[in-house]
């Protein structure tokens, strides 16, 4: 959806198209480790609970850095009001998502280390602030996709659609 933009004519294409790669790697990832997670408490398997949230946190956030600087670089950010205050929400999602990371990993070390009362509570909370600020991340996407519609149909290839980015044209791209 990202490899042409109407909106900035790319310098450098071939690190636009990996770095799209790249995000929709991490994005599916991500979702297959959050799927994991959800399967193994940490209870019935710690050692699965623990690299799944690890591998669910790690690629959420650089899929969130990934992604927020395509977001940028493509132009999207300008093209609006929407496009600035999806941006604007990206960033400060992002950044508080890498802080709680930051943060759990400190009170998950700390209560390993000195099994204190009340840290492993912060380290809960830092979790779940990691969790909630991933999916605000991805509700932006009603700023990114608005006015825009999703069809699934059978139509066969005689059906018009209006592509996400107006301008794409499989067709005209360059190898």
């Amino acid at each position: 959806m990202l490899l042409t933009s109407p909106l900035r004519p790319l310098s450098d294409r071939t690190w636009f198209e990996l770095s799209c790669q790249i995000a929709c790697f991490l994005n599916i990832a991500e979702a297959l480790f959050l799927l994991l997670l959800t399967t193994a408490s940490s209870i019935e398997n710690y050692v699965v609970h623990k690299v799944s949230f690890l591998g669910f946190s790690l690629c959420s956030t650089i899929y969130m850095l990934v992604a927020t600087t395509l977001f940028q670089y493509s132009g999207r950010r300008r093209t609006s009001s929407l496009g600035e205050k999806s941006f604007q929400y990206k960033v400060l999602m992002c950044s508080i998502s890498m802080l709680s990371l930051l943060l759990a990993v400190y009170f998950f070390e700390r209560h390993n280390t000195y099994c204190e009362p009340g840290i492993y509570t912060l380290f809960a909370i830092a979790e779940y602030v990691v969790v909630l600020t991933n999916i605000l991340f991805h509700c932006t996407l009603l700023f990114d996709f608005h006015g825009k519609y999703f069809i699934l149909t059978s139509s066969g290839p005689n059906f018009h659609y209006q592509p996400l980015l107006p301008e794409f044209n499989a067709n005209k791209r360059s190898t």
